[in-house]
């Protein structure tokens, strides 16, 4: 059920038990998504949630940790557990309150405040017993741990909080067991229990209960308790009255008493000894439990003739003597700073009474009203000096207090404390401090102020007195902002510090102010009403400008952070609606918006260092950009015309910015972008404009955002990316101009990665003599070294420096289709990089470096992503460089290896996957490859490189617009069979010839054979349909019969071999078909040499005739359908085979192996059935059959080519008769599912043989009953092979023709069918 659900959820998010966790583990994190889903279900399931989390914290807990690695991960579950539990048990007593307000929008102002009261009468329901006592004692470990965070302290501090709501008996436990006990140690852990008065959840009630059993033993409590009593019980009346201000209001109108008599702990306190003004701001607490007394106290007077009552309250009389002294003396009092905190506690609880309470009565006489207002102006002066801040008696200003007492005196007397006090805060000449101050009060008032305040107050007022002036001190930060900054920058490019003394910038006054504009984000937004348009817009500049600087800069994270949830804020479409009038809101949006999205893209584009910080911007861009799609969702006033060349520009920017960080070596940052870009897209859906860069490469984007964010991994990020990237190819000014800031960073970043040395490299020469052609598998291998030297390659940063290389080579490549289409729109006098310029670097310098990582990655990034609209440059260049190596006129170090390298990059190209029209606009493409050729023909490990190469043009031959593709094809045939002749000769002298194909595998070789079949495979697709060219017949005739004996001689050599060279390979077989498609596609200048071959003295060399042979039918064997000019090809052949007495058919039935029989066979057949000469072929071969037998016992029994032929003509034409005969039997015997074991030993236990027996016999007598009944339909083609048969047999075995017969029709044809 749901507790399963629950258990589920929780063991997601740790599954595996706590022993196992190691330094490695993630840190023990919560999906939002989970998070929210257990909060959510915490409304009904509390009980089963809290045990759960709680065991899994519990186990945390007592799981010591080995290493401070492991320590600090623990450390993070812990908390992360902690506050989890604290929300859920929070929103558990938050819906409960939620479920008890019915229609409270439609309440009076008395009948709210009735609701208020009984909401504070609302407690959770008691949690179970164990899971409560669980909790509280995990929450107490924690909270009174040694050392421990303050983070830590107030996530358990709040899960105390919530579960004394709800438990409150077993949450106290720890106090009530130390307080009735006698405590006669001064240790300090005395004191520790007394820490959970700060964390209880008080009623007036409970608050009434602890006074009371505090009366009885307070007394007893040593000086170290009595210290840490007064200031932990304070705070928790102070608890009580915030959390449960109806309590303390119904208390003052006498409604409700309080317990325990406060009064009598004010007197217990009053005995103490020490220091007495310690002690001091709890008396005044306590006096202030009691309205009556405070009242009374406050009315008399010290020469009142009330002697009696004035004896009887003489001590707290004389107390607030002392306080009212002290805070008026001349000159500073040792003990002021204690008073002024006691006046501003009596400050605070004035704030909750006032003249009116919440329903708008007048309040009943207090205590407060009478004192509060005659020490108002000395507080005021005493907190607020502003020559003398307040500090407190260790000497530092105290801020906080300073805040809660502004704080206090606007909630007393708004307007007057807004036009006086907040005016002179925020003068220019005053310190920092007080505009600190003046924020953070106000960040106060807006967080829970608004329930002190008086009824008819408005906020306008607070706006139009400050907004302004908070503007314009946002703009003095901010330049000096800049300026520190700006500073920085010089020294760091100046790589030495400044002499001067630097200014440590004061980050708190920007923080708080951040903070209150996401709190109150109207105060931020406030201008004049009925402004002018342009006027409105500066202003609003001068917000938004700053905070979005703020909030991209790097020198100042708090900053940062707190800026971005202010600029947030303000975006939501709800604040957006108040940056100007309906009427023309969406022109003020477009021109805010642009100056924010501008200065993020500036600041993503000229960034290149501190990813954390870019990761921080692009999530900010990320969520502005979600923010815009909502405002333009719902606004109905959008008009596609308005400011479209701004909007095109700032999206332009965007467009650069986003493509340029897609290349980061960091995955989250490229999920970012590409989130961005899906914003986009989607924007781009509800409001587009005139030549929206986006909507420009539409498709592309779409894709990339949808295949961008569901690949995880770096590696095939990076490659979905680039391979969508390939596809842009309609110039934008934003694509365009991401081309050339990538390639300003691949500049410098290539200064850089070439000075990184490697183990192991080879020069390149080194690497000519060894190292051949990779396949595209092989290329793909890793670009670092696992043996890499520890001092360089460990080196992070020369990793990184690599791998960002990497990516700007890569997106240089996939993004060169937009600097290709641009290049025309350039001037001449363009200084710009183009992508020729990359090109040339790429080919003839990172080609050409000894480096391999460096040379490898140019190659397989050239080679995997350069946009096909590219290629002709690419070719262009690589042509003009070879056609001046002929020459020997290379501009390059190397011409040799260069070409060697060239080689290597053409084959990756050619390996790609490729559409139709890619490769459609290279051109002089043959003489490029005959360029490379001849400048290195004579290089072994080259040789099989182009060998490769050859085999990857001829695979993609229908993509490759050649110009004379035969002539081509038939220079490189005696190009490679003049490198096969060397290899064979070589091999013949005893020479090795092994190649090293891996630098850095030493084990990876290619030896002689591996080498001819790498040659023997590229001359066979060569010839494949390749007519032979010459002047005329003969000169095609010398040439077919140059390459005949070539390959006849090759064979030969290959039977007579005595080395083992050529036994693992399959070199004869590749052989077979080279010489098979040389005969096939020249036929009528080779069948005399096929024929004389055919009839060799030598059984190998006509067993190797019968190969081509079959191997030419196998081509040709639809003769009847394929175009006439083939059909013409194959004539000569056919009539040969066909002659009369078929000799060339018989040889070949009595030489072909039975391993190679059925195949033969089934061309044979197909071939003669075409001609209607079948029925021949089988007499004859029927014929030599019963020629051969000796017995007529093994009449047609025997695997030989004449039954093949049989089977194979029986299953051509008897199709339809076995459909007929057979198929009825079958059917009926599969759907009866019975058994026809008759071997006792495979049978079934239980198996009865005897029935098995019967149902074979019945079956066996059903399906020749079939067979007899069929004969009419019997084919007559197969009556005149039986009649042929049984007159062939009948002459040589007489009595035997009706055994050869069954031998054929249901050896070789019925039976096979039924089994």
């Amino acid at each position: 059920g749901m507790d399963d659900v629950i258990k589920a959820l929780i063991n997601r998010i740790h599954p595996q038990p706590v022993k196992n966790l190691s330094p490695q583990s993630q840190k023990l994190e919560f999906s939002p998504d989970i998070e929210e889903t257990l909060i959510e279900l915490s409304h009904f399931k509390i009980n089963v949630i809290a045990a759960k989390l709680t065991e899994v914290l519990d186990e945390l807990a007592k799981t010591p940790p080995s290493t401070e690695e492991l320590a600090a991960v623990f450390a993070h579950s812990q908390l992360t557990l902690l506050d989890l539990i604290g929300k859920c048990l929070s929103s558990h007593w938050a819906y409960i309150k939620e479920s008890n307000k019915k229609n409270a929008k439609a309440l009076t102002q008395e009948e709210l405040v009735k609701l208020s009261e009984k909401e504070e009468e609302i407690f959770p329901p008691p949690l179970d017993e164990g899971t409560a006592t669980s909790i509280s004692t995990l929450a107490w470990q924690f909270l009174v741990k040694p050392n421990q965070t303050p983070e830590f302290k107030q996530k358990a501090g709040i899960v105390l909080y919530q579960i004394s709501a709800s438990n409150f008996e077993q949450t106290v436990t720890f106090l009530y067991n130390h307080i009735n006990n006698p405590v006669g140690s001064t240790d300090d852990d005395n004191t520790v229990p007394f820490l959970l008065l700060e964390h209880l959840n008080l009623n007036i009630k409970r608050l009434g209960d602890l006074i009371e059993r505090f009366n009885r033993c307070a007394s007893n409590f040593k000086k170290n308790v009595q210290l840490v009593f007064a200031r932990t019980f304070r705070t928790a009346i102070w608890n009580w009255i915030e959390h449960y201000p109806m309590e303390f209001v119904a208390l003052y109108h006498h409604r409700i008493r309080l317990s325990g008599k406060p009064k009598l702990l004010f007197d217990t306190l009053e005995k103490w000894g020490g220091k007495k003004r310690d002690f001091w701001p709890l008396q005044t607490m306590l006096l202030l439990l009691c309205p009556k007394l405070l009242l009374h106290l406050s009315e008399v007077n010290s020469d009142s003739k009330n002697k009696k009552q004035q004896s009887k309250h003489q001590k707290k009389l004389d107390f607030l003597s002392k306080l009212h002294k002290v805070l008026f003396a001349q000159g500073k009092h040792k003990h002021t700073y204690v008073a002024i905190i006691c006046y501003l506690d009596m400050v605070k609880a004035w704030t909750y009474l006032k003249e009116t309470d919440k329903s708008g009565k007048k309040t009943e006489k207090s205590g407060l009203l009478n004192i509060v207002p005659g020490i108002e102006g000395e507080l005021e002066a005493q907190l607020f000096n502003l020559e003398q801040p307040l500090k407190n008696p260790d000497g530092r200003i105290d801020k906080q207090l300073m805040v809660d007492g502004l704080t206090y005196f606007f909630f007393i007397s708004p307007r007057k404390t807004v036009n006086s006090l907040f005016k002179e805060f925020v003068k220019p000449k005053l310190p920092h401090l007080f505009k600190v101050i003046l924020v953070k009060c106000l960040l106060n008032i807006t967080r829970v102020g608004k329930a002190h305040l008086l009824w008819n107050f408005s906020f306008n007022d607070i706006y139009s007195a400050l907004s302004s002036t908070f503007r314009g001190l946002l703009q003095g930060e901010y330049q000096h902002l800049q300026g520190l900054i700006s500073q920085k920058a010089s020294e760091k490019d100046a790589k030495r510090p400044s002499k001067q003394q630097k200014e440590v910038y004061d980050e708190e006054l920007l923080i708080q102010l951040f903070e209150l504009y996401h709190t109150e984000p109207k105060l931020a937004l406030y201008t004049k009403p009925g402004e002018e348009l342009k006027k409105n817009i500066e202003e609003l500049k001068s917000l938004f400008v700053p905070m979005t600087f703020c909030a991209i800069q790097s020198a100042y994270l708090g900053v940062a952070e707190a800026a971005s949830k202010a600029l947030l804020s303000l975006h939501k479409t709800s604040n957006i609606k108040s940056w100007y009038d309906s009427a023309n809101n969406f022109a003020v949006f477009l021109h805010i918006n642009c100056a924010v999205m501008n200065l993020i893209a500036d600041f993503l584009i000229e960034q290149r260092e501190s990813r954390d910080h870019i990761f921080h911007v692009t999530e900010l861009a990320e969520s502005l950009l979600y923010l815009r799609y909502e405002y333009l969702s719902q606004e109905l006033t959008m008009d596609n015309t308005l400011l479209c060349d701004l909007r095109n520009e700032s999206l332009s920017k965007l467009e650069t910015a986003l493509l340029v960080n897609m290349s980061s070596v960091e995955p989250k940052i490229c999920s970012k972008c590409v989130r961005c870009i899906s914003l986009l897209c989607d924007e781009t859906d509800i409001y587009s404009v005139a030549s929206n860069p986006i909507a420009a490469n539409y498709r592309t984007y779409k894709e990339l955002a949808i295949s961008g964010i569901l690949i995880t991994g770096t590696e095939a990020q990076q490659k979905s990316i680039r391979t969508l990237l390939r596809r842009i190819d309609n110039p934008t000014q934003g694509n365009s101009q991401a081309w050339h800031e990538i390639y300003l960073r691949w500049k410098s970043k290539t200064e850089e990665v070439v000075i990184i040395k490697f183990e192991n490299e080879q020069t390149p020469s080194e690497l000519l003599a060894r190292q051949p052609l990779l396949s595209k598998t092989e290329s793909k291998r890793k670009l670092l070294s696992s043996n890499a030297p520890k001092n360089v390659l460990q080196d992070k940063r020369a990793l990184e420096i690599l791998m960002e290389w990497k990516n700007y080579t890569a997106f240089l490549c996939a993004l060169s289709g937009v600097a290709f289409s641009s290049k025309s729109s350039r001037s001449k006098t363009d200084k710009v990089a183009s992508i020729e310029d990359f090109l040339r670097e790429m080919l003839f310098d990172l080609l050409n470096r000894d480096t391999a990582k460096v040379r490898e990655t140019s190659k397989q990034m050239i080679g995997s992503y350069l946009s096909p609209v590219t290629f002709s440059t690419l070719f262009s260049l690589l042509h003009g460089e070879a056609s001046k190596m002929v020459t020997d006129q290379s501009t390059v170090s190397n011409p040799a290896f260069f070409a060697d390298q060239a080689i290597s990059l053409i084959k990756y190209i050619l390996e790609m996957d490729h559409a139709d029209a890619d490769l459609s606009q290279v051109t002089n493409f043959e003489d490029l490859i005959r360029f490379l050729t001849k400048r290195v023909q004579h290089e072994w490990v080259t040789n099989y490189k182009i060998s490769g190469l050859i085999q990857a043009m001829m695979e993609k031959k229908k993509l490759i617009p050649f110009r004379n593709e035969f002539r081509f094809r038939q220079d490189f045939v005696e190009y490679i069979s003049g490198w096969i002749n060397e290899a064979v000769t070589k091999a013949q002298q005893n020479e090795d010839i092994t190649l090293s194909i891996d630098p850095h595998d030493k084990n990876r070789k290619v030896t002689l054979p591996k080498l001819l079949e790498q040659y023997l495979r590229s001359i066979s697709l060569l010839l494949r349909g390749l007519p032979l060219q010459g002047e005329d017949d003969d000169a095609k005739s010398k040439i077919f019969s140059k390459y005949f004996t070539f390959f006849t001689n090759l064979l030969a050599t290959m039977r007579k071999d005595t080395t083992g060279l050529y036994i693992t390979t399959n070199l004869s077989e590749i052989t077979v078909s080279a010489l098979s498609f040389l005969v096939s596609a020249n036929m009528h200048h080779g069948l005399t040499n096929l024929k004389m071959m055919g009839y060799h003295e030598d059984l190998e060399t006509r067993c190797a005739f019968l190969k081509v042979l079959t191997s030419i039918l196998n081509q040709g064997n639809e003769v009847d359908v394929i175009d006439t000019t083939t059909r013409d090809k194959y004539y000569k052949l056919l009539q040969l085979l066909l002659e009369p007495g078929m000799d060339l058919v018989l040889a070949l039935c009595d030489v072909i192996q039975i391993t190679e029989a059925e195949e033969v066979a089934q061309v044979l057949v197909n071939v003669f059935e075409a001609r209607e000469k079948t029925i021949d072929l089988l007499n004859l071969v029927i014929e030599q059959e019963v020629a051969k037998t000796e017995t007529s016992n093994t009449l047609f029994r025997r695997n030989s080519m004449t039954t093949k032929l049989l089977a194979a003509y029986s299953k051509l034409i008897g199709q339809e008769y076995l459909k007929l005969t057979i198929a009825p039997v079958v059917t009926q015997l599969v759907a009866e599912n019975l058994s026809f074991e008759l071997d006792p030993n495979r049978a079934a236990p239980g198996e009865n043989l005897q029935n098995n027996m019967k149902n074979v016999m019945r079956h066996s007598t059903l399906f020749f009953q079939s067979i007899q009944k069929s004969i009419a339909n019997c084919p007559r083609a197969l009556r005149e092979v039986c009649l042929f048969l049984k007159s062939s047999v009948q002459k040589r075995f007489p009595g035997h023709e009706h055994v050869a017969i069954a031998s054929f029709f249901f050896l070789r044809f019925l039976c096979p069918a039924i089994v």
